[in-house]
C-alpha cells in the first residue's frame, strides 16, 4: 500500500486499505491520519466518516463530537452508507437509526444470496441439529458465558455442532468446548460458501450466530443461508439487518416490546435474562485493590485539534 501511494498519492483504495491495516495492527494514530487522507480523496466513500469517528473514540479525541454525531445521524436518516452497525452502537442510542444502519450495511456488503435449491427442515431426523457459529471458541467472554450451554443441551432431543472460524488455540476453554459439543469443525480457512455447504451437508436445522457484526464475524455465511432457521444470539444483541436472520434471542430489558419494530429479526424472549452463564465458573477468593487492576495513565497530556499537547494547553 505504501508503494502504491508513493507512485500515486491520490490512490484512494490504497490509502483506505492501508488505514484498515493500521487499525488491525492497533497503530491508531497512523490509522486516523490515513482515514482522514482517504476521506479528503473521496468524501463520498462508504463508511469512511464512521471509520474516522470510531478511531477517534478509541484515541479519546472528543473534539467536535456533537457536530460529528449530528452529521452521521443526518446521513443515516438519508440512508447513506456512513458508518457500520457496531461502531454506531457506542455513539447513538436510537434503535431506529441502528436498524437503518444495519440494513444499509448488509445490503452493501452481505446481500442475501440464494442457492440453487431451497433449504428445508429435516423431519426424518429424530434429533434437532443445532449449529453454533463463532470466532470465539477460546478464552473469550462469549465462551466464558456459553461453555456450559453446549454441555447442557438435552442429547435425547438435540445434536450439537460447533463451527469455529477463529484461531484453533487449544487453550483450556477451547478444549472444553470441543469436548462439550457433539461435533466440532475448524472452518477458519474455509470460504463462506464452503462453510455453508458443510453446514447444509450436516443437515443443520438451526444455525446460531454468536458473533453478529463484531470482529472476525462471518456474516456472509448467513447471507447464503447456512440452515433453514438462523438465529442471532449473545455476542451482538443488536439487529443484524437484512432478512436472512430469523430470530434474535433477548429479554424484556434488552428489547422492550414497543421497540421490536426496530429489529429485522423476530424477538424470542427468555423469561429472566438473555445472558447465559456458566455455573462451573467459581468466583475468585482473592481481594483485589485498585492498584492491582489499574494502569498508569499519563494525565500530563490531552488532545487538542487531534494532536497530543501538554495539559496546560488544553
Amino acid at each position: 500500500y505504501k508503494k502504491a501511494m508513493t507512485i500515486n498519492p491520490s490512490y484512494f483504495d490504497a490509502c483506505a486499505n492501508y488505514a484498515n491495516l493500521l487499525t488491525d495492527l492497533e497503530k491508531l494514530d497512523e490509522s486516523l491520519e490515513h482515514y482522514k487522507l482517504a476521506y479528503k480523496l473521496n468524501p463520498k466513500a462508504d463508511f469512511m466518516l464512521g471509520n474516522i469517528l470510531h478511531t477517534k473514540m478509541h484515541l479519546c479525541i472528543w473534539d467536535n463530537l456533537s457536530n460529528h454525531l449530528n452529521e452521521i445521524q443526518e446521513k443515516v436518516i438519508n440512508r447513506e452508507k456512513v458508518i457500520d452497525p457496531f461502531s454506531l452502537l457506542a455513539l447513538i442510542d436510537d434503535p431506529e437509526l441502528q436498524k437503518i444502519t444495519a440494513d444499509n450495511y448488509v445490503s452493501e456488503l452481505y446481500p442475501k444470496i440464494q442457492f440453487i435449491y431451497k433449504l428445508k427442515t429435516n423431519p426424518k431426523y429424530k434429533k434437532i441439529r443445532i449449529g453454533y457459529f463463532s470466532a470465539d471458541f477460546r478464552e473469550h467472554p462469549v465462551s466464558a458465558l456459553t461453555a456450559e450451554l453446549y454441555e447442557s443441551h438435552n442429547r435425547d432431543k438435540f445434536e450439537i455442532y460447533a463451527f469455529s472460524f477463529g484461531p484453533d488455540t487449544n487453550d483450556e476453554m477451547n478444549l472444553r468446548i470441543k469436548a462439550g459439543v457433539d461435533h466440532f469443525y475448524d472452518v477458519h480457512t474455509m470460504p463462506h460458501k464452503d462453510v455453508v455447504n458443510l453446514s447444509r451437508s450436516m443437515k443443520i436445522d438451526i444455525a446460531i450466530n454468536l458473533g453478529g457484526h463484531t470482529k472476525y464475524s462471518r456474516t456472509g455465511i448467513f447471507a447464503m443461508q447456512a440452515a433453514p432457521i438462523q438465529v442471532n444470539y449473545l455476542g451482538y444483541p443488536g439487529t443484524m439487518g437484512g432478512d436472512y436472520m430469523d430470530y434474535l434471542i433477548a429479554d424484556h430489558e434488552l428489547i422492550p416490546k414497543d421497540k421490536q419494530y426496530c429489529y429485522s429479526e423476530k424477538i424470542v424472549y427468555l423469561p429472566n435474562s438473555y445472558m447465559v452463564n456458566d455455573t462451573k465458573n467459581k468466583a475468585s477468593k482473592r481481594l483485589f485493590s485498585r492498584e492491582d487492576g489499574s494502569e498508569r495513565i499519563d494525565v500530563s497530556q490531552c488532545f487538542k485539534d487531534d494532536k497530543r499537547v501538554p495539559m496546560s494547553n488544553c
